[in-house]
Order: structure tokens, then C-alpha cells, then sequence
């Protein structure tokens, strides 16, 4: 039979293996596989030739730059040394690319063997599982093919360059759409195929922990050492993998980044250029395609090396279980719902040194009911996002469970959301028609184009705000009953219903409804001459938009409030038991102390598992609307400071109150929002992971309790806690400086825009006298 990673890439091999980015072979079996002697000669044939003619293409382009102008005589210095520079990346990238994978031939080999030993034991495990990227490999195809497509019509029909040189800047960006379409799709099948199988092998081990066994046999310890051995040679054929193709995505990544940003300013230099100049100018096609080609491929490949990591990285998350080690026992105990005397500690959060709990030598044999104070401070945030379909609906079964809406309740978050969606359709319809030209105004282009991006922004975020909600309702459903339920745990627990500090939810939502409602009426003052309705839907939807938005942000952060509020819980409790807190205690205060340790033990390995599961989940939510709204107030923020600067350099240091008052409503509302969600994503990573280390000060306090420690300690390895914005970043405390430094750029860069503006209408001045 066909090895099985053979069989896993065979769609992808010969294309690949013709552009000489992946080695021949002969044979299909372990025993008879080598690399083929003539795909040696056949790779470092081509390589040669295209090193050799890459050499003569840079000189070419390089000491001829005028002959490869797309527009000739109408753009300035700048942009012609930034296309030379572009069009030389191109030519190093593809070519570093082909050189670095004929150079890496033997290692790839050796790296396929390797893989497909492994595949033999995976097999006879049960191990069947492929993996195919046709839809995903044919999109980037056809992107790629777009762009070339673009490029000849651009350079054949609208450009004045000579035959030779045409084809020569066509061969150029053939070459590099071909060599980087191929390297991203040879990737992603690759480290999916690696995914599939480490995941394979987690779900294998994971097993081990849900077994409920006191001793282990030989032949357990025999099955989780290879699974531990196949583990490690994954690694090492992943380390492999990047150090074959580092130097080449190296060199794709640098021309991607340099591309992107050169492609993205000279289509809002063409925005930017008045009217009459604009076809002059208009290059936006050929941008619009080089940048949604070159974020597509890198997206690709950030997302397949992505998902190999988290594999990977969930194998620390995996915890043997403590009767697989020698010498070790196992405490038999009551379950802790068991519990007839339940503690009761303080509901009020206090310093980390002090003493996390009392146990008292009575206390009442069942808590009363007491109302659940989880979601009690958000009634407000929950009743409008209800209202407007981005929560659904629940039914109140208890004071600890919520049940899915009724098919009523369904049916009216059904038609709240489409209506949101008919009315995205024709907003966006409305904005790339004359329909909305009233609410631009500004005698200067550049401002026109930031107010229409802005919109833009706010209606496609607050659309996937929808249709995110929309998807993940059952998922927040779940969120809610397990943070119920924890609650109702802890309070049979110790006695003590947690309160949290969400009164800030008020507080933020009485600002984001006077901002809004301030703006709109600003919005609506400053628009010249009488109001059509379709400006005003677009006004009234725009506010509602950014309202609903930053009330969601509000209610993540109020949900990562609630679960950070429930992790110092457990923090204080296990806090309990370190030195500092028991060092002015009695031997016998100590001892009485220590014999609950296994049972709080217990609990509080159970309760953070929970308590992750929440914050990932809560997550997996609200990623994708978090690093929307991000953008969002990352443009509004940036647009509002360059309108700040327009205003005093244009008034010679003055400002109008309206621009100022306008400005500051914006900027208030977003810091605020951002500080809000930044202190609150730290705050919870932070109580995360800050566990492990309390834990760690109790290892050392008893022999006897170590192996219970074990299990925590070891599950904790390379695990790390990050909330981040859909994988892109994490989002911490230190978000807001990222955000700022990202702003005083940009707003150099709109700034540089301004000038450009300036100088092409005084060039439209001159030829107008």
C-alpha cells in the first residue's frame, strides 16, 4: 500500500514538484523510498535558470526604472521608487523561494520519511483520517490568475511600455503569483495533515486521564511511553518543517508586507486625487488585487501554522493521571456535593495574604436559597441586546439554569436580525451610490474618504456583530448555565454567594447613549441644505450601529468581569494554604487545616478546568467582534485626532467648537471602550494564570500532598492563558500602548496624504490658469 503522506498529498505533489519546490521521488513503500535522481537534476536546472535570470531582470528594472512606469509622468518620485522597490522584492522573493527548497531538498526528504514511519504506527491505531484544500487551493488560484489578469490589462492597454519590457514585468508577477500560490497551498496541506495527526494522538493520551483506574498495567505504561515518543518526533519533524521553509517565507512575508502597503497607499492616493486628475491616477484595480491576493495567501499560511501550534501546544494541556507514576497513591474521598457542613468564607474580595476562609465548628447543614447575584448588575446590557437579537431570549427555569427561547422569543431575534440586514444591504447600497454624496461635504477629498471608510467600518462591524450572535447563540446559552452552575456549586460548597463588580456596566451604558445621541444631532446640524430620507436612515443607523457595538463590547468585559471575579475565588481559597497565611497558626491549627487539603483540592482543580473552558469559550464568541471593533475604533480614533490637526494647522492654531466637541465625543467613547476591555481581558488572564504559582508555594509544605499537586503542576506546563483577537493578538493592559503607537503612525501617514492632496491641487490650480 501507498504510504499514507504520499496518499495524504498526492493533489498537491506534481504541480508543486514541477515548480521545484518539493522533491521526486521512487517508490511508494518505506523500504524503497529515495529521492529520483533526475528530479535533482531537473530542480537545480530550473533554479539555476531562474537564479541567472533574475540577475539580468533586477539590473534591468533597477538601472531602466523608467521604462517599467505604469503611468508615465503623472505620479511623482516617490511613488515610481516605491513600485522599482516593489517590482525588486517581487523578483528576490520567487526566486529565494525556488533556491531555498532545492537547497532544502534532502532535509524535505528525510522529513517525508520520517513522517511516513510515524504513519505506520497511526495506522495500526486506527489512525484514517486526510485532508483535502480543493475549494480553498482553487480560490487561490483564481485570485492569483486575477491579479495576473489585472496586471496585463493594466500594463498592455493603459500603459505605454514597450512589447520586451511588458512581457518581462508579466513573466515578473506570473512567477510570483505562481511560486507563492503553490508554496501556501503545499503549506497548508502539509501542516493540516501534521494537525490531523497530532490531534490524534492528543485525544489518544487524553484517554489515559479518563480512566478510572487505581494500579496501571505494563502494557499501559508500554502504550503512553510511545504515545509520549510519537509526540516528541512530531515536534521534531515540526521544528523540520519550519527550518525548510523559513528563509522562504521569510523572503514571501517581506514582499507581502512592503506590497501591501505600498498597493493600500496608492489606492487612497487615488481616492485622495480630485476628479479631474483621477484618471491620470487610477491605478485602483491593480491595488485592490495585489492587496486582497497577497492577504489572502499570507492569511492561509498564518492560519495552517496556527492551527499546528495549537495542537501542539495542547499537549501540555493533557495531564497524565498521578497513579501512572511509581510510588504514588490514590485518596479516596467523598464527593464534595457530599458535604454536610458547608464553610463559609466572606463574600467580600480580600488582600491576597489574608485568610481566604473560616471553618466554623457548626454551621447549618443546607444554605438557603438566596438569589443569584451572577448576572444581576448586567440586567440592563442583557434586557437591550435581547431586545435587538444580538442574545437570545432565554427562559428563567431557575435561579441557577436558563433555557433555550421559546419558538416566539426565536422568531422575533429571527426578524430583528434580518431587518438589521436589509438595512446593511441598502446603507452599503446607499454609500456607493450619489444617494449618500449630502453627508460629504468637505471641501477636501481626503476627509470625504475617512467619513465614507468610517461608515463602512461601523456597518460591516455591527453586521458581523449580528451574525456572529446569531451563530453562537447556544454557545452563550452554555456560557451562562456553566457560570450558574459553578455559582450554585460554590455556594453548597462554602456558604457564599459571589458578588461581582459590574456596576460599571451602568454606568458605560448611560455614556454610550449620550454620546451617540450628542453625535447625531451634531451629524444632523452639519449637514448643508434640506435632509433626504435616505440620509436620514443612514444617520439614525449609524448611531444605533455604534451604540449596539460598543454596548457588546461592554457586556464581554462584563462577562470577563464575572469570571475573574470567580478565579480570585479560587485563588483565595488555595492562597489559603501557603506559608504566609499559616505561619502565625498552632502546629494543631495547621494540621486541622491540612486534612482538607485533598478535598479543596479537588475543587479547586475541578472548578479552574471549568473556569478555562468559560474563558475560552467566552473567547471563541466574541473573537472575531472584538478584533472587528478593534479596527473600528482603531480608524475612528486615528481620523479623529488628523481631523483634530486639520482644524488647528488650517485656522492658524484655532479650532471651531464643533469640530472639538465632535472629536472629543468620539475619542472619549472609544479610549473609554478600549481601557475597559484591556483592563478586563488582563485582569482575567492575569488571575489565570497566577494559579499555578500560588500552588507552587504549597508543593513544598508536605510530602504527603505533593503527588495532588502533581496533577495541577503538570497539567499547567506550556499551557498558556491569552484572550486574544481572534488569534492575531493578545489583548492585555498593554493593547492600549499597541494601539497608540499604531495611531501616532497612521497619522503621520494621513497627514502625508494631506500634503499630496494639497500639492495635487495646486497642480490642478495651475493647469486650470
Amino acid at each position: 500500500m501507498v504510504m499514507k503522506i504520499l496518499r495524504d498529498i498526492k493533489s498537491v505533489a506534481t504541480p508543486i514538484q514541477l515548480c521545484g519546490l518539493l522533491p521526486f521521488f521512487n517508490g511508494d513503500q518505506v523500504d524503497n523510498f529515495s529521492m529520483s535522481t533526475v528530479g535533482k537534476i531537473y530542480a537545480r536546472t530550473l533554479a539555476v535558470i531562474l537564479l541567472v535570470s533574475s540577475v539580468l531582470l533586477c539590473e534591468d528594472v533597477l538601472f531602466a526604472s523608467q521604462g517599467y512606469k505604469l503611468i508615465a509622468d503623472a505620479q511623482g518620485d516617490t511613488e515610481d521608487i516605491n513600485r522599482t522597490i516593489e517590482t525588486l522584492f517581487c523578483i528576490a522573493s520567487y526566486t529565494v523561494i525556488v533556491v531555498s527548497s532545492v537547497l532544502n531538498a534532502s532535509k524535505h526528504f528525510r522529513t517525508i520519511r520520517d513522517l511516513s514511519k510515524l504513519d505506520e504506527y497511526m495506522e495500526a491505531n486506527g489512525y484514517v483520517a486526510n485532508y483535502s484544500c480543493r475549494f480553498l487551493g482553487t480560490l487561490l488560484v483564481f485570485v492569483s490568475a486575477t491579479v495576473v489578469a489585472v496586471a496585463f490589462y493594466y500594463i498592455h492597454y493603459l500603459s505605454d511600455i514597450i512589447p520586451s519590457r511588458q512581457c518581462m514585468l508579466m513573466l515578473i508577477y506570473s512567477l510570483q503569483m505562481l511560486y507563492s500560490c503553490m508554496l501556501a497551498i503545499y503549506l497548508r496541506t502539509v501542516l493540516k495533515c501534521l494537525a490531523q495527526r497530532i490531534e490524534f494522538l492528543n485525544a489518544r493520551l487524553d484517554q489515559f486521564t479518563q480512566k478510572r483506574k487505581h494500579l496501571y498495567e505494563k502494557d499501559d505504561w508500554c502504550k503512553l511511553s510511545n504515545l509520549i515518543e510519537i509526540l516528541c518526533k512530531f515536534r521534531y519533524i515540526t521544528e523540520n518543517v519550519n527550518a525548510v521553509t523559513g528563509v522562504a517565507l521569510l523572503f514571501f512575508f517581506g514582499f507581502s508586507f512592503y506590497t501591501v502597503t505600498n498597493q493600500s497607499y496608492l489606492a487612497f492616493a487615488t481616492l485622495t486625487t480630485p476628479i479631474k486628475l483621477r484618471k491620470e491616477y487610477n491605478t485602483m484595480g491593480l491595488s485592490c488585487a495585489w492587496v486582497l491576493a497577497e492577504t489572502m495567501i499570507m492569511a492561509v499560511i498564518c492560519s495552517s501554522f496556527d492551527c499546528l501550534a495549537s495542537e501542539l501546544n495542547s499537549c501540555g494541556g493533557v495531564s497524565v493521571p498521578s497513579a501512572m507514576s511509581p510510588n504514588t497513591w490514590v485518596i479516596e474521598m467523598a464527593s464534595h456535593k457530599s458535604r454536610l457542613n458547608p464553610r463559609r468564607i466572606s463574600p467580600q474580595r480580600m488582600p491576597l495574604f489574608n485568610d481566604t476562609f473560616a471553618r466554623p465548628e457548626t454551621a447549618p447543614s443546607t444554605a438557603g436559597p438566596l438569589e443569584n447575584p451572577a448576572f444581576g448588575e448586567i440586567s440592563t446590557i442583557l434586557s437591550v441586546l435581547k431586545v435587538t437579537g444580538l442574545l437570545p431570549i432565554y427562559e428563567q427555569v431557575s435561579s441557577y439554569e436558563v433555557a433555550p427561547p421559546t419558538r416566539t422569543n426565536e422568531y422575533y431575534s429571527f426578524f430583528v436580525r434580518g431587518v438589521v440586514h436589509a438595512l446593511t444591504v441598502f446603507n452599503i447600497y446607499s454609500l456607493l451610490t450619489p444617494n449618500a454624496a449630502q453627508l460629504f461635504h468637505s471641501m477636501r477629498e481626503t476627509d470625504n474618504v475617512n467619513q465614507w471608510i468610517e461608515m463602512l467600518l461601523c456597518i460591516t462591524t455591527y453586521t458581523l456583530t449580528v451574525l456572529v450572535c446569531g451563530r453562537n447563540t447556544k454557545y452563550i446559552l452554555q456560557i451562562i448555565n456553566d457560570i450558574l452552575q459553578l455559582d450554585q456549586e460554590v455556594l453548597r460548597q462554602f456558604g457564599v454567594a459571589l458578588s461581582n463588580q459590574c456596576n460599571f456596566s451602568i454606568k458605560y451604558l448611560v455614556v454610550i447613549v449620550c454620546c451617540q445621541a450628542y453625535i447625531l444631532v451634531m451629524r444632523v446640524r452639519e449637514v448643508e441644505g434640506i435632509i433626504t430620507p435616505t440620509s436620514y436612515i443612514l444617520i439614525a443607523f449609524f448611531a444605533m450601529q455604534n451604540g449596539l457595538s460598543a454596548t457588546y463590547i461592554v457586556f464581554a468585559s462584563a462577562l470577563l468581569r464575572i469570571v475573574c471575579i470567580r478565579f480570585q475565588f479560587v485563588n483565595q481559597l488555595l492562597n489559603g494554604y501557603t506559608y504566609v497565611q499559616q505561619r502565625n497558626r498552632s502546629r494543631r491549627q495547621i494540621r486541622a487545616r491540612m486534612e482538607n487539603f485533598a478535598e479543596d483540592s479537588l475543587f479547586i482543580y475541578r472548578t479552574h478546568n471549568r473556569l478555562l473552558r468559560i474563558y475560552k469559550s467566552i473567547n471563541e464568541c466574541c473573537s472575531l467582534i472584538i478584533v472587528c471593533f478593534l479596527g473600528f475604533s482603531f480608524y475612528t480614533v486615528t481620523t479623529n485626532w488628523y481631523n483634530l490637526f486639520v482644524q488647528i494647522s488650517s485656522n492658524r492654531g484655532g479650532i471651531t467648537s464643533q469640530i472639538m466637541q465632535w472629536c472629543m465625543a468620539w475619542l472619549c467613547l472609544h479610549i473609554s471602550l478600549l481601557a475597559l476591555l484591556s483592563r478586563n481581558c488582563g485582569a482575567t488572564t492575569r488571575e489565570a494564570n497566577i494559579t499555578s504559582q500560588i500552588l507552587a508555594r504549597v508543593y513544598g509544605k508536605s510530602k504527603e500532598f505533593q503527588n495532588i499537586i502533581d496533577k495541577f503542576l503538570t497539567k499547567s506546563i506550556k499551557q498558556e492563558v491569552q484572550f486574544t483577537a481572534y488569534g492575531f493578538f493578545a489583548i492585555d493592559n498593554s493593547t492600549l500602548f499597541k494601539i497608540f503607537s499604531a495611531v501616532t503612525t497612521y497619522l503621520v501617514i494621513l497627514i502625508q496624504f494631506k500634503q499630496l492632496e494639497d500639492s495635487k491641487f495646486d497642480e490642478e490650480t495651475h493647469v486650470d490658469t
